[in-house]
């Protein structure tokens, strides 16, 4: 493939774009960062979500936590250092 002409120091695929488009560098990287942050805020706020919503459609009736989950759960906090849970924990079914 031929390199882009340059034609009065712009070339070939800057002539394409309209004029309307070419907006500054700055307001690119700023709405690629808001676009950025909105799905990293979004990815974390519906899981929080739904889990609340799984937790007060079963608002009173709790089970224990998998043995597989709680025995993973106590060998990561193992190898991690952390302080042990106290008491077994009860979630939503």
């Amino acid at each position: 493939m031929a390199s882009p002409t340059m034609k009065g120091g712009k070339n070939q695929f800057q002539q394409v774009l309209p004029v309307r488009l070419r907006l500054p560098l700055a307001v690119r990287r700023v709405g690629a960062w808001t676009v950025e942050v909105t799905l990293v805020t979004v990815s974390a706020f519906v899981p929080y979500w739904l889990g609340s919503q799984v937790d007060a459609q079963f608002k009173g009736e709790k089970v224990p936590v998998n043995l597989v989950l709680a025995k993973t759960e106590e060998t990561i906090a193992q190898v991690l250092a952390l302080p042990p849970t106290e008491g077994s924990r009860r979630v939503a079914p």
